[in-house]
């Protein structure tokens, strides 16, 4: 009970003495808004310019009936009220080669059979063939759907549309997630950490810290609390500051772009999802982050390293999640990266939301981040002794 009300005693300590750094404080609560708050505005003006359209598309008409024909027409001839660019014609074969080679954006190709199951059936498929990593392709291919498909209805028809990626479907929201929130998590500890311990070797208080009635492992589980402490508040600025950047990208886009907003927003659904990613992060970035405070000799030094030992990594792997799929890297780069522990937080992530990771893989990443945490807590612990400390 004794130690309880120590380590609780130190935790009050730590977070008072965090409390008066005025603009600690304010860095772990703006900040989060401020980040995503500018990048929201950003976006905001992108997802407003790509929903003005402009892009070729192509077209290729495979049906020999008169309803193929038509729409084909009808869609070249409504290019102003649609918003697009060129409307190119092309045959099937040229099609799929471009869609091979990523040569295209949108691409609507009428079946061969479009108007003999609209006149025997009463429906009918339209293939659109569309980059779904483009804000702007997606946008001009629901348009040219939706046009379609008021088109088949004048006949009292049914029109359903098969849509085809050609590239992977990722939205920018979801990898938005995937770079920034493992980035600012990993460094949102580094300022308290840095302070609670080498700042402390600076100012000369730890000497009259270390002399009180307590076990060093309670004290460092003392300061491992508080910093824990402060990432949540980091935490929750940090969802606060992605509900803003919903809301500001919804209002900038506006009604015409509603639908191109969605792929830039982020699904508040998968919240509980990053929420555990974060909890891991911080676990580990902290246990990391105090076993090179105790190293260095002054707040500063200890803030320089954290940050660098810190950052490089996780821009590394922030990088590498940005452009590519982490789970399919191999060789040498594989192994490396997936020995940074914070590439896990990013395959946990992945693994749930895109890939349907199995059940084994994501206990893996779970297992490799706490077992960093134990094991850097571990180093802490050893070098947190009063002869080690006190210089």
């Amino acid at each position: 009970m004794m130690r309880f009300q120590q380590i609780f005693w130190l935790v009050k300590k730590e977070l008072r003495s965090a409390s008066r750094a005025r603009w600690l404080m304010l860095g772990f609560v703006i900040g989060p808004l401020l980040t995503w708050g500018f990048q929201a505005f950003i976006q905001g003006f992108i997802v407003q310019s790509a929903a003005s359209g402009g892009l070729t598309v192509y077209i290729t008409n495979e049906d020999e009936g008169n309803f193929g024909s038509e729409l084909q027409q009808l869609i070249v001839d409504s290019r102003s009220e649609l918003n697009l660019g060129a409307t190119i014609k092309i045959s099937s074969s040229e099609g799929l080669n471009m869609v091979d080679e990523g040569n295209l954006t949108v691409w609507v190709l009428i079946p061969p059979d479009f108007t003999f199951n609209l006149t025997k059936e009463q429906r009918t498929t339209l293939i659109v063939y569309v980059d779904s990593s483009s804000i702007q392709a997606s946008s001009t291919a629901h348009r040219i759907e939706l046009y379609a498909k008021s088109i088949i209805d004048v006949y009292q028809q049914e029109l359903h549309i098969e849509e085809k990626a050609i590239r992977e479907e990722v939205t920018f929201g979801l990898i938005l997630v995937t770079f920034l929130i493992p980035f600012v998590t990993v460094m949102a500890p580094a300022p308290f950490v840095a302070e609670s311990f080498a700042g402390e070797r600076e100012r000369k208080t730890l000497e009259s810290l270390v002399a009180l009635p307590m076990k060093r492992l309670a004290i460092l589980l003392g300061k491992f609390l508080s910093a824990l402490v402060m990432v949540a508040i980091y935490g929750i600025s940090t969802i606060a500051g992605m509900v803003l950047y919903n809301e500001i990208i919804g209002v900038l886009a506006g009604d015409s772009a509603s639908l191109v907003a969605s792929e830039y927003t982020i699904n508040l659904s998968v919240m509980p999802l990053i929420g555990v990613s974060v909890a891991l992060l911080s676990l580990c970035s902290v246990a990391i982050g105090i076993v090179i405070s105790c190293i260095a000799k002054d707040q500063k030094t200890a803030a320089s390293y954290i940050q660098m030992i810190l950052m490089v990594p996780t821009m590394l792997v922030g990088v590498l999640a940005f452009t590519g799929n982490l789970q399919t890297l191999s060789g040498v780069l594989g192994i490396i990266v997936r020995m940074i522990p914070f590439s896990h937080a990013i395959l946990f992530i992945n693994g749930v939301l895109i890939y349907q990771a199995p059940v084994v893989d994501l206990i893996i990443n779970i297992v490799y981040l706490l077992g960093t945490t134990i094991v850097f807590l571990g180093i802490g612990a050893k070098l947190f002794q009063r002869e080690n400390l006190i210089r």
